[in-house]
């Protein structure tokens, strides 16, 4: 999987979390660059596209998440 920023680990996760619900972060944003399967799937990897599909789906689940207990 190629994406910006690159998945991180679950404390890094976590702690994101812990900072959403204490208030350091107050703003929640993506600067979502979709592109189509072709463009993500350029070989060698270093020459695909680097996107994260699903940006419609982003707020939905985070806040889904966020009422669960993150």
């Amino acid at each position: 999987m190629r994406v910006t920023p690159p998945v991180r680990e679950i404390q890094d996760r976590d702690a994101l979390w812990h900072a959403l619900r204490s208030r350091v972060i107050d703003m929640i944003a993506t600067d979502h660059a979709p592109h189509t399967a072709e463009e993500k799937a350029r070989l060698p990897i270093w020459r695909a596209d680097c996107s994260f599909p699903g940006a419609e789906t982003q707020m939905p689940l985070m806040l889904a998440r966020s009422r669960v207990g993150g």
